[in-house]
């Protein structure tokens, strides 16, 4: 699936703030079906709940995709068109790598690789933001051999993106921001130049667990993230902790 998001009829009302979420490296936003049937669920409307696909959804390989400012472009639109057409302060949901396409779309200013300049923050159309499993701080093992893993905009510790994206003083993700991480996801690992690969840098709290990996601490922690953007608390985890 390419995108999901939308009232049912015009003069639906949205009750809850949106929530936008990110998807990852080779994903696409099919990949948050199940999160779209759990927040209905939550009493949450499908005009309230949007997911877009950037870059080539997946066609593309791994460790040949970097973060380009076309995917950080399309995100960042995407997201100020969900808080014009919903009039609303939103939520945002990264995962994986689309925690750090989230952030730098969040925070703005030029771009890495073209010199783009995004305009200012959107910290003040953004209530709340949670990275999961995200790449915030890096990925672990990623050799500057790979593209996606270059010095400029790739996912390496010590890229130009990253030191951007984590070089600033403030809190501009959101009002509120949190992330979720395992420590045995050995996707992307856990150290990362001196810090914890997915650690959101000045972020309000965070959920740590064990057993879950890269794809179910993503699946497995809906009521987490929930909590995150609605009652902007970290609660205990349930099952694998």
């Amino acid at each position: 699936m390419g995108s999901f998001g939308g009232k049912v009829w015009s003069n639906d009302t949205i009750k809850h703030q949106p929530v936008v979420f990110v998807h990852g490296l080779t994903l696409r936003a099919g990949v948050f079906i199940p999160h779209y049937y759990w927040f209905l669920n939550k009493g949450y409307s499908p005009g309230e709940l949007y997911a877009t696909t950037y870059a080539d959804g997946g066609i593309t390989p791994f460790w040949s995709k970097p973060m380009y400012c076309a995917d950080v472009k399309q995100v960042r639109n995407f997201i100020k068109q969900v808080h014009e057409y919903t009039n609303s302060s939103v939520d945002v949901i990264g995962y994986s790598m689309g925690t750090a396409i989230s952030r730098k779309a969040l925070l703005g200013g030029k771009c890495v690789d073209t010199g783009e300049d995004l305009g200012p923050p959107l910290t003040d159309i953004v209530d709340t933001f949670v990275g999961v499993a995200g790449v915030a701080r890096g990925y672990e093992q990623c050799p500057t051999t790979f593209p996606a893993c270059n010095l400029i905009n790739g996912m390496n510790c010590g890229s130009r993106y990253l030191e951007d994206v984590n070089g600033q003083d403030k809190k501009y993700e959101a009002q509120h921001s949190y992330y979720i991480y395992s420590i045995d996801d050995t996707v992307i690992g856990t150290q990362c130049c001196g810090h914890l690969c997915p650690e959101v840098k000045n972020a309000d709290g965070f959920s740590q667990h064990r057993v879950h990996n890269h794809g179910s601490i993503f699946t497995e922690t809906k009521d987490i993230q929930y909590e995150m953007i609605v009652n902007h608390k970290v609660i205990q985890p349930r099952g694998a902790f």
